[in-house]
């Protein structure tokens, strides 16, 4: 058995950030952070040559917090011997696939991280969390921070006929994409279903015959992206957010979705512009039909294809479509690891899940000495910020300086051009 200060579960983005700021400020802190995975991948089954990031590249995982911190991406870009060739290029939007590669640099170049081991059973042993994983290791903590990430959202409806030609988005570059000549349904209205369609509509030796693609909002609407609304991704917005009623919070994460979640307008013009060449100017019969206010609420297996039952909201009535496969792009949720169980009843939820506090701790029935910290798991109290890159160092810094009973990291709150709540 080995003692640590902290012991984190899962090293993907989040606790990558935790990591990476604990070793520059507070090397007194021991940590070991243990992650299933031997190599590092973020979104794999997403990384296409297309796909941008719909954020700063200086929202990395340390920089915000901690600018002269050596995981930045700038020193990531630096380590490459690119950064005048990055500057000089002045990218629109970063790259996923070069975000990625940053992402796995940081991972790789960290000696605290137990790669290749699962938790496979986590327990309280009146003094410590005890954390045991597959490769033998017991390890013992009184401060146990969640990272495991968020999981695809699988309509229930789809969810017994998960198969090679019904899959999520997630899956999308995992699969063979035998698509020609097939008729395709693409589920949900955001920037994955927009790259998909994108990329279909782009490979003319692989395309498909018909593309339907369903949203349930009024139009195909883009990312919420001026200044005034990236203010919701700061942490005075946080920590506004977090003083609010439920109910508020509720109707608040509603009305926000775009400003995480719509399709950002260059793969809306590229998509737009591929559409006009082909009905335009190859003559080619419509591929891509575009069915906004439309919600998937049904699916039937049909031998080797599928019927679909859609709601036309407009119209208020149902429609049937028969299809040969459906990609559904119906994003992420977060689901209580299974290595919680033991656990599970000494920690308090609400209708909306998990409670946590303003630290990101989670409050449970068990000693008030050992603390459970939460990372990327509570939009429903911190708001539409929580699984976005945008947070990532401040959080984490928030959590050491929690851990640590002092301000590790200074100035984290940063400033706010907005005026949330009471004007003092």
């Amino acid at each position: 058995m080995n003692k640590y200060d902290i012991v984190g579960i899962g090293a993907g983005p989040a606790n990558l950030s935790l990591s990476a700021l604990l070793g520059v400020r507070a090397p007194e802190l021991t940590a070991r952070f243990v992650e299933r995975q031997s190599s590092f991948n973020w979104h794999p089954g997403m990384l296409l040559p297309e796909a941008k990031l719909q954020v700063s590249y200086l929202k990395d995982l340390v920089t915000l917090v901690d600018p002269t911190n050596p995981y930045s991406y700038l020193n990531y870009l630096h380590s490459k011997g690119c950064l005048y060739q990055f500057i000089t290029a002045n990218f629109e939007a970063v790259s996923r696939s070069e975000f990625a590669d940053y992402l796995q640099w940081v991972f790789n170049s960290l000696n605290n991280v137990d790669k290749g081991s699962e938790v496979t059973d986590l327990d309280y042993n009146g003094e410590h969390l005890k954390v045991t994983t597959s490769t033998g290791d017991i390890l013992l903590t009184k401060n146990l921070v969640l990272g495991t990430g968020l999981r695809p959202y699988i309509p229930k409806c789809c969810r017994s006929i998960i198969s090679d030609t019904v899959f999520h988005n997630s899956e999308f570059m995992f699969k063979k994409r035998n698509f020609k000549n097939k008729t395709l349904a693409i589920i949900g209205g955001g920037q994955s279903a927009a790259e998909i369609v994108q990329s279909l509509i782009s490979d003319e030796e692989n395309m498909p015959a018909k593309i339907l693609w369903f949203s349930k909002r009024l139009n195909f609407l883009p990312i919420d992206d001026p200044p005034f609304t990236n203010e919701l991704f700061v942490p005075a917005y946080s920590r506004h957010f977090f003083s609010l009623s439920s109910a508020k919070k509720e109707r608040l994460l509603a009305q926000h979705k775009l400003a995480s979640d719509g399709i950002s307008e260059s793969t809306a013009v590229l998509i737009y512009r591929r559409l006009y060449e082909l009905k335009y100017v190859k003559k080619l019969p419509q591929i891509c039909y575009l069915l906004p206010s439309h919600e998937l609420h049904d699916v039937n297996q049909l031998d080797d294809r599928y019927s679909i039952s859609v709601s036309d909201l407009e119209a208020e009535l149902d429609k049937q479509y028969n299809v040969d496969g459906i990609i559904l792009c119906t994003g992420y949720h977060y689901h209580e690891p299974h290595f919680l169980k033991k656990i599970s009843n000494q920690l308090n939820r609400d209708k909306h899940g998990l409670i946590v506090d303003e630290d990101y701790r989670l409050h449970w029935e068990g000693d008030k000495n050992c603390a459970i910290y939460i990372q990327n798991g509570a939009r429903h109290t911190h708001g539409v910020a929580d699984p976005n890159l945008s947070l990532l160092a401040y959080r984490s810094a928030r959590i050491i300086n929690q851990i640590s009973g002092k301000e590790v990291y200074q100035n984290v709150e940063g400033d706010c051009l907005i005026q949330w709540g009471l004007v003092q």
